[in-house]
């Protein structure tokens, strides 16, 4: 190849290779040549050279905000220069007079940070919607009046001074971290001359760092906005969570909730939910504080409406007397369990208990028959007078509110198998327990014995079962079971008198029952059901149906 050609491809690359981090750290941040659009923020990037992260990410938020401030709020700035030159070294520093309304800056985010070199470059969004509302919050600020100073003055004439105007005023001031006083501030003929550090400092603003060149005998004028800092506000309310809150008016999510509020600014607070009373409070917050509130609410009272069968009644709530029924929309305490009597002369004492209601929730109950006393004498009922013969009610036939039975008695199964010879006959036992209206759970087992017969060429089937089933209980006497369990046992078949062949069963049923369980809630009471199941494994059971008839007795307790 010729020499000509080789350079010009060396060249090439050489240039790829330089370019290379370049292309790679564009890729990186797109944003610094092209910033993000979006329809609800506008977007800024703040620049710092300096080497310390957390003072490059301050700087370049106040950068940033800078930015914001004058291209939506009409700052004026004035810029100059200043510098300063000993026998030992000359200093130059750049100096930003800002002259604006007081803009309060909300809702401005960091969304990325990238460094190339010596040089951070952070990107800020500003929402759009903050913007608008500041603007119109800065329509009605009235001019700042002219600045009154505090002066200080020294009798060096080869000392230098400084002016410092701030906005708002009252803001600490130190230089080289040694306190001045709060602006306005003027220092004259009081500061060595060369390079000072100057902090602005404030509860409610971000603090300030400034460089400042003093130069013997003059006053060099020092103008800063001082920005609004935030503080977080942690809001719980208690008896009850997820109340709405609104600060100044706007929505911020339900409890609990933790938000941000500009620093040293009253904020009000307004707290609604559905169950209880609205609440407003006010909070104020400093610079980087973040403050728990814990609000109680006050839960709206309950009504509750009472009947019964007959009226007139007497009702205790908790122990209170409430009046006699019916006692319509009597306020009651909300999301508290309780405890209600009836009591009427001549009827038996009616207790219940009620699960807490909601706060303002208005309850109506279905009317409460009261059951007559069992021994009554001369008892008037209306206009009416009625006599009646004091008895004593069998305790087999009583009436009582139980929720556990045990139900035992015989059962017979017909036989479906085709390969067996005779039905199945045992005994059975049940045991209930009332969940919830008419719908009960039980769990129970069967024994069927084995025939004593042992005629040659015979088939039988004995053993065992256990089941589970959910009973529904309708009306006074009517009883539907549906039912699923297995069955162990043997099926035996004689060869001869004294010699049988035997084999292990095991299968799952499943089925219903259906009858009559004469009244359910007194005890004890008969039990008559027919049932029917279908069986669903081993080779000679497989689809096969068998019926039966189950006659017992039950006991509740």
């Amino acid at each position: 190849m010729p020499v000509g050609k080789q350079l010009i491809a060396l060249t090439w690359v050489i240039l790829i290779f330089l370019s290379l981090p370049e292309l790679l750290s564009a890729k990186d941040s797109e944003w610094l040549s092209r910033k993000p659009e979006n329809p609800e923020y506008k977007y800024y990037v703040g620049v710092s050279t300096s080497i310390d992260e957390a003072s490059a990410v301050r700087e370049a938020y106040e950068n940033a905000v800078e930015q914001a401030i004058r291209e939506n709020f009409g700052t004026a700035v004035e810029i100059g220069v200043q510098t300063f030159e000993s026998s030992i070294e000359a200093t130059y520093t750049r100096r930003v007079s800002e002259k604006s309304q007081k803009a309060l800056i909300r809702g401005f985010e960091q969304v990325d940070t990238h460094r190339k070199g010596q040089t951070l470059h952070v990107l800020f969004r500003y929402s759009i919607e903050e913007i608008k509302m500041e603007k119109a919050r800065l329509e009605k600020i009235i001019p700042i009046e002219e600045h009154r100073y505090t002066e200080s003055s020294g009798s060096s004439l080869q000392k230098g001074g400084i002016e410092v105007t701030t906005d708002p005023e009252d803001i600490l001031i130190f230089i080289d971290d040694v306190p001045y006083g709060k602006s306005n501030l003027r220092l004259l003929n009081k500061l060595e001359p060369g390079l000072h550090t100057m902090r602005l400092d404030h509860p409610h603003f971000l603090t300030v760092f400034e460089e400042v060149i003093v130069v013997p005998n003059d006053t060099i004028k020092v103008t800063k906005n001082m920005v609004r800092a935030e503080g977080r506000l942690n809001i719980t309310t208690w008896p009850i969570s997820g109340a709405e809150v609104f600060i100044d008016g706007r929505s911020i999510g339900k409890t609990p909730v933790e938000c941000s509020i500009p620093a040293g600014l009253t904020a009000e607070i307004r707290i609604e939910h559905q169950e209880a009373e609205p609440v407003i409070t006010q909070a104020v917050v400093n610079k980087q504080e973040i403050r728990s509130i814990q609000q109680n609410l006050v839960l709206k009272p309950s009504l509750l409406t009472i009947t019964s069968l007959p009226e007139g009644a007497t009702v205790s709530i908790n122990g209170r007397e409430a009046g006699r029924t019916p006692i319509v929309k009597t306020p009651v305490p909300a999301r508290q369990r309780l405890a209600i009597r009836l009591a009427k002369e001549g009827c038996m004492v009616h207790t219940f208990n009620l699960d807490g209601l909601a706060g303002g929730e208005d309850k109506t109950l279905p009317p409460i028959s009261l059951k007559p006393s069992p021994s009554l004498e001369g008892t008037t009922i209306g206009q009416r007078d009625i006599k009646q013969t004091s008895s004593v009610i069998s305790p087999f036939t009583a009436r009582i509110d139980r929720t556990w039975a045990i139900d035992i008695g015989m059962r017979v199964l017909s036989d479906p198998f085709e390969d067996f010879d005779a039905s199945l006959w045992g005994f059975y036992l049940n045991v209930e327990r009332k969940l919830i209206g008419m719908l009960w759970v039980q769990a129970g087992g069967s024994y069927f014995a084995k025939s004593t017969e042992n005629t040659t060429g015979e088939k039988k089937l004995y053993g065992q079962e256990i089941s589970i089933a959910l009973p529904v209980r309708i009306g006074s006497t009517f009883k539907i079971v549906p039912e699923a369990g297995r069955f162990y046992g043997e099926a035996s078949t004689v060869i001869k008198r004294s010699n049988e062949l035997k084999e292990d069963i095991e299968t799952t049923f499943y089925g219903i029952q259906a009858g009559i369980a004469t009244l359910p809630c007194r005890s004890p009471y008969l039990s008559f059901l027919l049932n029917a199941r279908k069986y669903s494994d081993h080779e000679s059971f497989v689809g096969k149906t068998s019926y039966g008839l189950n006659v017992g007795v039950g006991f509740m307790f």
